[in-house]
C-alpha cells in the first residue's frame, strides 16, 4: 500500500508541519514510533506529538539554512530503526523495501520518479510531497531524481520487533 501526500515547495517554507507519523494521528491508543516533520526554526524546540521525551531520537537534516527549515525525522529506537538516504539529480536509488516495513520518499527541491521495477506502477513527486509505502511482502523500488537541481530523501524504518509497521492514512 502507498499513500501520496501532495504538499507545497519547501522553498519559502512558514511554519513547522509533520508530514508523516506511525501512528498518523495523536491519541489514537497506539503508541508513537517515528515522526517526519518539516521545522523552521529551532529544531531543539520542536516535539513530535505522541512521542516519549525520555526515549526519542532525532535526525536533522537542512533543507533552507536561510529560512532556518529543517527536515526532522524522529523515531523511538525500541521500537524502529531509521536509514536515511538522499539522491541527488540523476543518481538511482535501488530501494528494497523488506515486508513490514516502511519509506518515505520527500523531495526537497525539484522532481523525482518513485518505480516499481515490475511496471505495476510510478509516480512523479515534486518539491513538498511526501510518499509512504508499506506493505506485506518485500518489494524493490527505484528513486530517480530529474536531471535538474534535485535533491530526494528517502527514509527506510524498519521494526525491530515481529510485529509489522502501519501507516493509516
Amino acid at each position: 500500500m502507498w499513500m501520496l501526500e501532495r504538499g507545497t515547495s519547501f522553498s519559502g517554507q512558514v511554519e513547522t508541519h509533520q508530514l508523516a507519523a506511525c501512528p498518523d494521528t495523536h491519541g489514537r491508543g497506539d503508541r508513537w514510533k517515528w515522526s517526519v516533520a518539516a521545522v523552521v526554526g529551532d529544531v531543539q524546540s520542536w516535539f513530535p506529538l505522541g512521542a516519549d521525551r525520555s526515549s526519542y531520537t532525532c535526525e536533522v537534516l537542512d533543507i533552507d539554512v536561510a529560512q532556518r527549515c529543517s527536515l526532522a525525522v524522529a523515531f523511538d529506537p525500541a521500537f524502529v530503526s531509521i536509514e536515511v538516504r538522499i539522491a541527488e539529480k540523476n543518481e538511482q536509488l535501488e530501494v528494497l523495501r523488506i515486508g513490514g516495513s516502511e519509506v518515505v520518499v520527500i523531495p526537497l527541491f525539484g522532481e523525482a520518479l518513485v518505480v516499481a521495477p515490475n511496471g505495476v506502477w510510478k509516480r512523479w513527486l515534486t518539491s513538498g510531497d511526501t510518499f509512504v509505502i508499506e506493505g506485506e511482502d518485500d518489494e524493490t523500488l527505484f528513486v530517480t531524481p530529474s536531471p535538474e537541481l534535485t535533491r530526494v530523501i528517502v527514509i527506510q524504518i524498519s521494526p525491530m520487533t515481529e510485529q509489522a509497521l502501519r501507516w493509516v492514512p
